[in-house]
């Protein structure tokens, strides 16, 4: 549960469009700790869970990913509109991290300093592969963040899985524009392209082990959409994992050979 006092990042301070909250959380445990809550529902809150699980299961840095309760009492500011039934709802919440946004720890826009980035931090590689498979139209640098030991780490997940559309309607074939690999494209060379799709052959077998339904079940992403809704998404997340080397040569612009 969000406790009182929180307070809103403005988007200087490394918020995105969705209200962003951070404050203390109290934990199942007993214990309290710093967090970032970003108040999402809906569709965008099972976005967030479902892929921030996904991404830990795939060995990936992402913060500890929270379902937190938001008391009306607490933040009735955030209640406009809603009747007077409703006291409380859920938000995507995650555990604070030791990190600044890829865009403040290095001047990509310095071609040197972009050049030098993809081809020493090749953490990009997975990263880009995994995009492919959970349809990430928002993986721009901001969204990459980047601790003291050069790890990466992964946030901000609700646009992703094409956003707002609904999963019975989702293409599992369609492509999906990765931010990142667009907006630097000319720091990539066609040898580190190679060397990526290499890299997302990798990430597509470690997608096919992956227990899809257990994945949204243990993500708690199940209770905040209906059964038909959840079954529509494992469908289309097993079968665009079998696509993610395709997905990835279109990405990178270069022939998959198999």
């Amino acid at each position: 549960m969000l406790a009182p006092g929180a307070r809103r990042l403005s988007p200087a301070a490394g918020a995105g469009v969705q209200v962003t909250l951070t404050g203390q959380v109290h934990l199942l445990d007993g214990s309290m700790n710093p967090a970032f809550v970003k108040l999402l529902t809906g569709r965008r809150l099972v976005n967030e869970l479902v892929c921030n699980e996904l991404a830990r299961l795939l060995g990936f840095r992402v913060p500890a990913g929270l379902l937190v309760k938001v008391l009306r009492a607490d933040y009735e500011q955030y209640f406009t509109g809603q009747p007077d039934t409703v006291t409380f709802y859920y938000a995507f919440g995650t555990m604070s991290i030791k990190g600044q946004p890829l865009t403040q720890r290095f001047n990509l826009k310095d071609f040197a300093v972009a050049r030098w980035f993809f081809a020493s931090q090749k953490s990009w590689q997975p990263i880009a592969a995994f995009d492919c498979w959970i349809a990430n139209r928002d993986r721009h640098a901001s969204n990459i963040m980047v601790d003291e030991q050069l790890n990466t780490w992964l946030i901000d997940h609700d646009l992703a899985l094409c956003g707002d559309q609904p999963f019975e309607a989702l293409d599992f074939a369609a492509e999906s524009v990765n931010r990142v690999v667009q907006e630097y494209a000319t720091s990539i060379t066609p040898a580190l392209r190679e060397e990526a799709l290499k890299e997302a052959q990798s990430v597509e077998r470690l997608a096919g082990a992956v227990d899809v339904v257990g994945a949204i079940q243990d993500s708690a992403a199940n209770f905040h959409c209906t059964a038909k809704e959840s079954s529509a998404l494992a469908a289309y997340l097993e079968k665009r994992r079998t696509q993610v080397s395709l997905l990835m040569s279109k990405t990178l612009g270069i022939p998959l050979l198999v």
